[in-house]
């Protein structure tokens, strides 16, 4: 369990849940400042999105150039 003597330093979540958390350092999570429990977030699942398609880099291509130039 956490240090007793831990400074606390609380933060409203960034998903607007209305619940103050602080970063445990001893467990490398947030926790509730009032419960002492690790926080999951009800907000987080319906604001992050993921992307399925990923923009390719544009790698300079000599040979096409070559061809392009001549």
């Amino acid at each position: 369990m956490s240090n007793t003597n831990t400074i606390i330093n609380p933060k409203p979540c960034n998903y607007n849940c209305g619940t103050r958390i602080y970063w445990d350092t001893s467990e490398s999570v947030y926790l509730e400042v009032f419960t002492k429990k690790r926080h999951s977030c009800p907000n987080r699942s319906k604001s992050v999105t993921q992307t399925t398609t990923a923009t390719k880099p544009n790698y300079y291509n000599k040979f096409l150039n070559t061809l392009l130039l001549s």
